[in-house]
């Protein structure tokens, strides 16, 4: 790797790909033994450890770019490139991010729907010989908001990278109204279906 080349405010000049590899993943260490701690109404449903989520840094992705610097196609950037590290002229920065199996959180989000999600109910009145035999109020119901979860959690994980620790994520929810509600049908009059 040519010289005034960092990742993660890491000098990697003159350094090999796998030497600037060791040099980087040593922070990894830090998050072995964190998790995130998926929450719902403030009771804990779910906690995924670091090794559950294969959460790591993107290193060998980050360190081969910082490889290639001074090594691109095209010959005018490439001598642009090489003139600007060896000579200090520029510094070139690159920043790794924290990768993880987010299908474990689509688990989490499956098993959070099926328990969680209600449909909305809508007032009922049943009618037998001129008369309401069954009567049900309406009933608002409940939808777990998934893709906020997703959103919060790759937030989350993010702030990791800078502070190592185990985090917690609040699973919302939102209401949903029912298509037929008690002041509807006062509005409408009860009809014999």
């Amino acid at each position: 790797i040519f010289p005034n080349v960092y990742v993660n405010s890491n000098h990697v000049g003159n350094l090999t790909k796998d030497q600037a590899t060791r040099l980087i993943s040593k922070s990894e260490a830090s998050f072995a033994k964190t998790s995130v701690t998926v929450l719902y109404k403030s009771d804990p449903i779910a906690t995924l450890s670091a090794q559950t989520l294969n959460l790591r840094l993107n290193t060998h992705d980050v360190v081969e770019q910082a490889y290639l610097i001074g090594r691109v196609n095209r010959a005018p950037s490439r001598f642009i490139q090489r003139i600007n590290t060896f000579l200090g002229i520029k510094k070139y920065e690159f920043n790794t991010s924290l990768t993880y199996d987010e299908s474990r959180f689509n688990e989490v989000l499956q098993t959070a729907e099926d328990s969680y999600n209600k449909p909305a109910k809508n007032a009922l009145f049943a009618f037998k010989d001129g008369r309401v035999t069954k009567f049900q109020p309406e009933a608002n119901g409940v939808q777990i908001e998934s893709k906020l979860l997703l959103t919060d959690a790759r937030q989350k994980i993010q702030t990791m990278k800078s502070n190592p620790r185990s985090v917690s994520i609040e699973l919302k929810e939102k209401v949903l109204k029912p298509e037929i509600t008690m002041a509807q049908s006062n509005n409408l009059g009860i009809e014999e279906l």
